[in-house]
């Protein structure tokens, strides 16, 4: 299985149905929803689908929070029509390592990905952005 550090916002609004003509900045909003998402994830050390604690490391630590750095690494940037939302290099390694538990012995560790709870996050934009533009048109 090969695992990519991005989450690809297109992919990720294109499954939310609506019928809005969005403003340009809208993928950037989107981008940041998810780029926080992750990084909560990391800060919490849980599963980004299920939310459920993930496995401690064996000295029984909290996990990820040692040094916060992994955390930080979570960043977005613009991909000429598309946002992306990555780990930066100097973590990406160790990221990958956690995500995989392709570490010696490891377990893995799932923290990145697009979810149920963000899709719900990305919705609950959408629903409020959708509402703003329709109050907007009528007031």
């Amino acid at each position: 299985m090969n695992i990519e550090f991005n989450s690809n916002i297109n992919e990720v609004i294109a499954k939310i149905p609506i019928g809005l003509k969005l403003k340009e900045n809208v993928l950037e909003d989107i981008a940041e929803i998810v780029r926080k998402k992750q990084e909560n994830n990391i800060q919490s050390g849980v599963h980004f689908n299920t939310g459920s604690a993930l496995q401690p490391n064996k000295k029984g630590t909290q996990l990820f929070n040692r040094t916060g750095q992994l955390f930080q690494s979570v960043k977005k940037r613009q991909l000429g029509e598309d946002w992306e939302v990555y780990i930066s290099d100097n973590r990406k390694d160790i990221a990958k390592y956690q995500q995989t538990g392709s570490y010696k012995g490891g377990t893995p560790r799932e923290f990145f990905g697009l979810g149920q709870q963000l899709k719900n996050d990305v919705r609950k934009y959408f629903s409020n952005h959708s509402f703003n533009y329709i109050y907007n048109l009528v007031k």
